[in-house]
């Protein structure tokens, strides 16, 4: 929002330079973004809170200021307008109110004889320096006195409203209107609309129709002034996706006792630019009075909240300031009658907080004993599991990502199978977008949009990972399991000229897995295949842990990882921390080094290509040789000589005995044993 410096003088008297008022108006909670040089004049730009709504007029900040600063406050009252005494504006004007909720009050006074054309100067560089067009006089004075005052307004070619008459209703669906903008707008069942006896004529607090819009051809206005109910402006700014100056306020709340005050000082402004005189009297219809609020204040809860030692003389001094009056008062405690324009104070946390923004937070001393003091309780150790899971992943050099719970569709049908059906999935009653109506499944959607961003911004490698829930239904009943998950895509390390960049692969992901499993102190994990319809058939593995299936590693299939990567490999792996959690051992126990030397030897041996070389090490371990202290893959080669369905898998053998050196006999017969075993589990 827009304020000019003189216009703000004439309702302050304040000898402070603008520098000055910018800081203390920023002190109370009006942010000045910035102070702008306009010829002789500044202009301060203000950002405002929504619970600010009334500072969003020229009086409004005025009265903030001299709060803070205690300068003398002008709240002067507007010249009446000029009326036909003899001629009642109920002869031809009638309003009806069919919505009382979303329009609990609306005024309108009728002035006739008015000739439209170019405002003054000085109402035109007023209005536009607060960064609204000029349109014409009429217009420009109901702007002026929106910006003045606070309160919007709106003024009809009244010769264009059929029977003279306006109602307040509820919209429908036959109830389209044109609007100021060019727009074809329809409105629905929650939309507030002001109608004549045939048409619909504006959206209620937001915007008027291109028919009934004040143009040099004008002679009659009716002009109106009303209280509309914020809920009822917001669902009409959000549905018609329509937001204006008017909307602004009204969304925030606007003064429901300053109606009539705006409607007059409009229509006399009115009546002296273009000429016209008002009929006699006010259509007022619905309720009249809105009786102020009354709040109670504990003053010993002021400062208990604020750390302060204000006294009760200090903290009513800064009510008085603020426009709130004494209904009553104990030693202890006080009442105050809240005016109707301050919508954002209604409970006694509200008035702390109005006493800590006047007398300053610069002004509240630090307190040097914590107020906070640690429970007793001890952490949640599935929470310390995940935080311990995070540390492990970030020491392998990964990626911290986060992404919503909330998915489209679309992206939930990437992770549905025969194990997680569509009808697992669990949808939004009241989503607020399509693209945010369904609770993930899976990790991997909200990764997979993290993939595509990045290669959208030319960054094409990725190596991330994620911990967060998951949710499904089965039988009625809802589960949401803490899971992790990693991706990888691109190359595994920057470009280098030293070295030739490495393509990420299944067995970079796998040896990820492994070593978040060793860093948790989690052993006997072995990979088994798999057949998951979303990932790449051959290059894919089920994470198993005594017969537990905890997880899945593989590659994406291209037609599911496709659209994210543009055809580039992606690897992903997801884990049930719940699950990985019950295989934590407790207790490390340690072994002694042994003293005596190794024996070493390498094995090869030519395999089907469907099956595992990870199966044919369980086979060997199955031997439960005394002897065998690790056994590790060395090499694996393809090539067409030996067949397109086989491999050649080179394993390494490490032997060493805890109580003497190991002879070459001793070796070779316990190498011969557990290899034969390991072919004769296999039928190899």
């Amino acid at each position: 929002m827009k304020i000019p410096l003189s216009w703000l003088k004439e309702y302050i008297e304040t000898n402070l330079s603008p520098e000055e008022i910018a800081e203390s108006l920023t002190l109370i909670g009006l942010e000045v973004d910035g102070v702008e040089s306009v010829g002789e004049d500044f202009v301060f730009e203000i950002a405002l809170t929504p619970n600010l709504a009334h500072c969003n007029s020229i009086r409004g900040v005025a009265r903030e200021l001299a709060a803070i600063t205690q300068d003398r406050l002008h709240l002067s009252k507007f010249s009446e307008a000029a009326e036909k005494r003899e001629l009642p504006i109920e002869e031809k004007v009638s309003v009806t109110v069919e919505a009382s909720e979303e329009c609990p009050r609306y005024a309108c006074r009728l002035i006739e004889g008015v000739e439209v054309a170019p405002s003054p100067s000085w109402l035109r560089e007023r209005i536009e320096a607060c960064g609204i067009r000029s349109v014409n006089n009429v217009v420009d004075s109901t702007n002026l006195v929106l910006l003045e005052l606070g309160h919007p307004l709106h003024p009809f070619d009244f010769d264009t409203l059929a029977g003279g008459k306006i109602v307040v209703r509820m919209g429908n669906a036959h109830d389209a209107l044109k609007t100021l903008d060019g727009q074809e707008r329809t409105p629905t069942a929650e939309t507030l609309l002001i109608c004549d006896e045939k048409k619909p004529v504006a959206f209620a607090g937001v915007m008027g129709s291109e028919k009934t819009e004040v143009t040099e051809k004008t002679v009659n206005v009716l002009l109106e002034s009303a209280y509309f109910s914020p809920s009822a402006v917001r669902k009409t700014t959000k549905r018609m996706e329509l937001q204006t100056e008017a909307s602004y306020r009204f969304e925030r709340g606007t003064d429901p006792n300053g109606v009539l005050e705006a409607l007059e000082r409009a229509t006399a402004l009115i009546c002296e630019l273009a000429g016209g005189t008002a009929r006699h009297g006010i259509l007022d219809v619905g309720k009249k009075e809105f009786p102020p609020q009354t709040v109670p204040c504990r003053i010993d809860r002021v400062n208990r909240v604020l750390g302060t030692k204000l006294s009760f003389s200090e903290i009513a001094s800064i009510f008085k300031r603020i426009g709130f009056s004494m209904v009553e008062q104990t030693q202890e405690s006080i009442t105050l009658s809240i005016p109707t324009y301050r919508h954002d104070v209604s409970h006694e946390i509200d008035l702390v907080e109005e006493v800590a923004r006047l007398y300053g937070f610069t002004n509240i001393e630090k307190q040097e004993a914590s107020l906070y003091r640690e429970g007793n309780l001890p952490h949640c150790s599935e929470y310390l599991f995940e935080q311990k899971v995070r540390k492990a992943l970030l020491r392998e050099g990964l990626q911290e990502l986060l992404t919503c719970d909330l998915i489209s569709p679309a992206a939930a049908s990437l992770v549905t199978s025969d194990s997680m059906p569509k009808r697992a999935q669990i949808h939004l009653l009241n989503p607020a977008s399509q693209e945010q109506s369904v609770l993930r499944t899976s990790l991997l959607p909200g990764l997979l949009q993290v993939v595509k961003h990045n290669h959208d911004f030319g960054t094409f490698s990725l190596a991330g990972f994620e911990v967060g829930r998951v949710h499904f239904s089965n039988k009625g009943e809802f589960f949401e399991p803490t899971v992790v998950s990693l991706i990888f895509t691109g190359q595994k390390a920057p470009s280098n000229w030293e070295e030739k960049p490495e393509t990420i692969d299944f067995y970079h992901l796998k040896g990820a897995v492994e070593n978040l499993l060793a860093q948790l102190a989690i052993s006997g994990g072995t990979f088994v295949p798999s057949q998951d319809p979303h990932f790449h058939p051959g290059r894919q593995a089920a994470l198993k842990i005594e017969d537990v299936e905890v997880g899945i590693v593989g590659q994406i299939h291209p037609e599911t990882a496709g659209q994210g990567s543009k055809s580039q490999e992606v690897y992903f792996a997801e884990l049930s921390l719940e699950d990985l959690y019950r295989f934590v051992e407790t207790e490390k126990k340690m072994k002694p080094l042994s003293q005596f030397p190794s024996s070493k030897r390498d094995w090869t041996i030519t395999l089907p290509e469907s099956l595992p070389v990870g199966m044919l090490i369980a086979a060997i371990e199955e031997a439960n040789s005394p002897i065998l202290e690790a056994l590790t893959v060395a090499d694996l080669y393809r090539d067409p000589k030996i067949g397109g369905d086989k491999k050649n898998a080179t394993l390494h053998f490490v032997y060493r005995d805890q109580k003497k050196t190991l002879s070459v006999d001793e070796v070779e017969k316990e190498h011969n044993r557990i290899t034969r075993h390991g072919q004769n589990k296999l039928n190899l």
